[in-house]
């Protein structure tokens, strides 16, 4: 059993971190006009970028960490990170309300989501395989598919809300609040880790 949570944990953060990214994509219009509304085609894409950059960091950050304390508390951090950030997006105020605070808060938890997403996927990806006795390629390649997974919910999501006349005002929220779900999930489910 603890393996399979191993492994089910490591294919959610998969979903998770495409989830984050196609939410941070798909919603890149909006999110410009919102919190970079003077920068045009750059704030549009400055939010993506954060979070891209900052991944490599997190890898490197959280997989030292997991070599030195343990992965299963790694991850559970790292899943708690990505869940709160992807939340807080959801709750921030827009520069018309709060002025430049607005896009340093977003600039900011963008990157921090990159940190614990880059952390979460190379930690568990890790895991997952130290924990799979058999068939590592496939396995491999399975859990990848995460990545589709991920990108076909939050893409279905956008289609559903975007049509409605609430979607500028506070839908596109609602794509980043649906994202704390899955980390839930993910947090109970490392729980049941097992150390590789």
């Amino acid at each position: 059993m603890n393996n399979k949570a191993n492994y089910f944990g490591s294919f959610l953060s998969w979903i998770m971190d495409s989830y984050d990214l196609g939410a941070v994509v798909i919603t890149a219009s909006i999110i410009e006009k919102l919190f970079y509304p003077s920068l045009g085609l750059l704030g549009a894409v400055l939010p993506i970028v954060f979070t891209v950059v900052s991944r490599p960091l997190g890898g490197f950050l959280f997989g030292l960490i997991s070599d030195l304390r343990g992965r299963k508390s790694t991850l559970i951090l790292t899943v708690l990170g990505y869940s709160g950030t992807i939340g807080l997006t959801s709750l921030l105020p827009t520069f018309y309300q709060v002025g430049i605070l607005a896009p340093i808060s977003l600039s900011l938890l963008r990157i921090a989501q990159g940190i614990f997403i880059g952390g979460d996927v190379s930690s568990s990806f890790t895991l997952a395989m130290e924990s799979s006795p058999r068939r590592r390629g496939a396995l491999s390649g399975l859990m990848q598919s995460g990545t589709l997974v991920g990108f076909v919910i939050v893409d279905f999501i956008f289609t559903e809300l975007a049509p409605q006349p609430f979607f500028v005002n506070y839908g596109w929220r609602i794509i980043f609040l649906i994202g704390v779900i899955p980390a839930i999930l993910a947090v109970i489910i490392r729980s049941n880790l097992t150390e590789s």
